[in-house]
């Protein structure tokens, strides 16, 4: 008897969402990883990563790739699932490199400080457009 899976990553809750479909899809048609592999053009490492969540999904190539090895035809809930997950997963990374300083005026001495501490606030804020 195999080993159980692990516990979906909801680190980003879409990515989860979308290992959570493609475990249920799999789990319906009744085929292991193992078996799955035997068909596929990747790895069974792949296949077992695709539905293990995290913080990046899967490429839309292996996602369909996986369904059609489950012999799932209807392709549109899984695309915006993934559509979901990919925009949640860019943002994500996006957040995380956001600073927390807020520029505080009264430690500019000079241009510099003050062209340092714009640029902080037009990252802070989005990087909205200049006009």
């Amino acid at each position: 008897m195999p080993r159980p899976e692990k516990p979906i990553d909801y680190t980003v809750p879409e990515v989860g969402e979308l290992a959570a479909y493609l475990r249920a899809q799999r789990t319906a048609s009744g085929r292991t990883y193992a078996e799955l592999a035997e068909g596929a053009l990747c790895s069974q490492a792949t296949l077992k990563r695709a539905a293990a969540g995290g913080v990046r999904p899967p490429d839309w190539k292996t996602v369909r790739q996986y369904l059609g090895l489950c012999g799932h035809d209807d392709l549109d809930e899984a695309r915006t699932l993934h559509e979901r997950a990919q925009d949640a997963a860019t943002a994500a990374v996006r957040n995380a490199r956001r600073t927390t300083v807020v520029p505080k005026p009264q430690f500019v001495r000079d241009l510099g400080d003050l062209s340092g501490a714009m640029r902080d606030a037009h990252r802070r804020a989005g990087c909205p457009s200049v006009r």
